[in-house]
C-alpha cells in the first residue's frame, strides 16, 4: 500500500486547552474563510485527503484508555457526563431514526486524526459532487457511478436518481444534487479544529459511541493505492458519523460559537437522518454550553439554506440584535441567538418515538446498528 505523505510543519497546539470556562481569554483575530472551489474532475487517489497546513497525516492512533477513576455520571438532564470533557446523549431524528450524540474536547492527542477526517470529508464531498456532474452529462459510464456508490455503501439508488434528475434552484448547477454538495462543501470549509483554544467536537453518529470516546477511535493515518481504497477507508472509519461541528468556547464573552459543519454525503445520498442540524447538533451543543459552561448566547455563520432554516425554526424573540451595528454580527450570514430555544429543540428529540411501521426505516435502523 502506498502511504500519503505527511506535510512538513507541526501542530501548534498550546498547553491551555483545558482552561475552565470561567477564565477569560483575549479576543482573537480570525481570518475569513475563503470561498470553496469545486473541482469538476475526479480527485486523484492521493489527493482525496487534501491537507491543511497543520495536518499530521502519518501520526499514530492515540492510545486512549478508559479512565477507571471516572464513572458514568447520570444527571437530572437528558445527557450523561463522562469525565471532565466529554458529554453524550441519545436522541431521534424527525423520522424516528435513533442517533448517538457527543461532545468531546479537542486536544493535542486527537487533533491530527481529526484534521485527517476533516480533509477526507471535504474531498469526499467534492468527489460526490463530481458524480452528479459527470454522470448527468454522460461523461461517466453508469457502471462506474454504480461502483462508486457501492463502495460507499449507498443502497437507496432511487434517492440518488431523484437528486440527479431534479432541477436545481440555481441556474449555475446541473441538478439539485450538485447544488446540495456545493452548499455542503462550503459549510465544511469552515471546519478547522485547533487544540490551542477551548474547542470541542460536537457530533451525531448512527452507531453507539465507543467507551473510550469517538475521537480516540479515529485513525491517525491513511494508506491507499487508488480511489477505491480511499472510498472504502472513508466508509469504514467515518461512515457512521452523520454530522459534526466545531464548538468553540474561546473568547472573553459568554457565547458558544459553532463553526464549520460537516454533513456526511453518504447519509445525504441515502436520504436518511434529515433535518437534524438545528435540533440535534446545534441544540445539543447549546444544552451543554448552558448547563456546563454557563453560556447564554449562540453564534453561528449559517450559510445558504441553513440561514433561512434557523430563522424559521426559532421565534423572533430568540434572536439578539447587536448594539454595535458596525460589528460583524449585523452581516446577513451571521446569527446571534439565545440558547433557550435551541436547547428545547434538542430536548424534544430525546423522547422515544412510536415504533415505526415503515419497513425501509426498520431495515435502515438495523443496518446502522451493525
Amino acid at each position: 500500500m502506498q502511504s500519503i505523505p505527511a506535510p512538513s510543519g507541526k501542530s501548534t497546539a498550546g498547553t491551555n486547552s483545558t482552561l475552565p470556562a470561567t477564565q477569560k481569554r483575549p479576543v482573537e483575530t480570525r481570518e475569513p474563510v475563503s470561498a470553496p472551489h469545486m473541482n469538476s474532475d475526479l480527485i486523484r487517489a492521493k489527493s482525496l485527503f487534501t491537507p491543511d497546513e497543520t495536518f499530521q497525516l502519518m501520526v499514530e492512533r492515540a492510545e486512549a484508555q478508559p479512565n477507571a477513576d471516572v464513572d458514568l455520571v447520570q444527571q437530572n438532564k437528558p445527557y450523561h457526563k463522562r469525565g471532565a470533557h466529554w458529554y453524550v446523549a441519545e436522541c431521534y431524528s424527525p423520522a424516528g431514526e435513533k442517533m448517538y450524540v457527543g461532545m468531546e474536547l479537542i486536544d493535542e492527542k486527537n487533533l491530527a486524526a481529526l484534521q485527517l477526517y476533516a480533509g477526507g470529508a471535504r474531498s469526499l464531498i467534492r468527489g460526490v459532487a463530481t458524480i452528479f456532474q459527470r454522470a448527468l452529462k454522460g461523461n461517466q459510464p453508469q457502471e462506474k457511478t454504480d461502483r462508486q456508490l457501492t463502495l460507499l455503501g449507498i443502497q437507496n439508488r432511487d434517492h440518488v436518481r431523484e437528486l440527479t434528475q431534479k432541477s436545481s434552484k440555481d441556474d449555475s448547477f446541473e441538478n439539485r444534487g450538485e447544488e446540495i454538495m456545493e452548499s455542503v462543501h462550503g459549510a465544511a470549509c469552515g471546519f478547522s479544529p485547533s487544540a490551542n483554544r477551548m474547542e470541542y467536537l460536537t457530533y451525531a453518529s448512527s452507531k453507539p459511541i465507543p467507551d473510550t470516546g469517538f475521537l480516540a477511535s479515529l485513525p491517525g493515518q491513511c494508506l491507499a493505492q487508488n480511489r477505491d481504497d480511499l472510498l472504502r477507508f472513508f466508509r469504514e472509519n467515518y461512515g457512521h458519523l452523520i454530522m459534526s461541528v466545531i464548538s468553540r468556547f474561546s473568547g472573553d464573552d459568554d457565547t458558544l460559537e459553532n463553526r464549520g459543519i460537516i454533513k456526511n454525503p453518504i447519509f445525504m445520498l441515502e436520504g436518511s437522518f434529515r433535518e437534524i442540524a438545528i435540533p440535534v447538533i446545534h441544540g445539543f451543543s447549546a444544552l451543554i454550553a448552558a448547563n456546563e459552561f454557563g453560556r447564554t448566547k449562540f453564534l453561528v455563520r449559517a450559510l445558504a439554506e441553513m440561514h433561512n432554516m434557523m430563522k424559521a425554526a426559532l421565534p423572533a424573540s430568540e434572536f439578539i440584535r447587536p448594539v454595535d451595528e458596525q460589528n460583524f454580527f449585523h452581516k446577513d450570514n451571521y446569527l446571534l441567538v439565545k440558547l433557550e430555544g435551541l436547547q428545547q429543540k434538542f430536548i424534544a428529540r430525546t423522547a422515544s418515538p412510536t415504533a415505526s411501521s415503515d419497513p425501509e426505516l426498520v431495515v435502515r435502523e438495523k443496518k446502522n446498528q451493525q
